[in-house]
């Protein structure tokens, strides 16, 4: 875990409750396959991420109280294709 880069910008629902559960996908066109490409991905909860329907890391967003907000850096250049590329959370 690593802190935060400045350029992250994070995503959420605009609509908020207790216990809630929120699924997000995006979709991206590639060129090919790219060795070196990271998944960086930080969570309030827990969590599992899918790139191209194949699982590519899941877990849980540490004690508040051990520090700032940090993330998990993740190698997927294996799962990413040619064409279109999905990433579900």
């Amino acid at each position: 875990m690593k802190s935060f880069p400045p350029a992250a910008i994070p995503i959420w629902t605009d609509v908020e409750t207790i216990d809630q559960y929120v699924a997000f996908r995006y979709s991206f066109e590639s060129s090919g396959f790219h060795d070196d490409a990271e998944l960086l991905i930080s969570s309030d909860t827990d969590f599992v991420a899918w790139v191209n329907g194949k699982e590519a890391t899941r877990g849980q967003y540490p004690d508040p109280a051990a520090g700032p907000k940090s993330f998990n850096r993740v190698k997927v250049g294996e799962l990413l294709g040619k064409g279109v590329n999905c990433i579900a959370v």
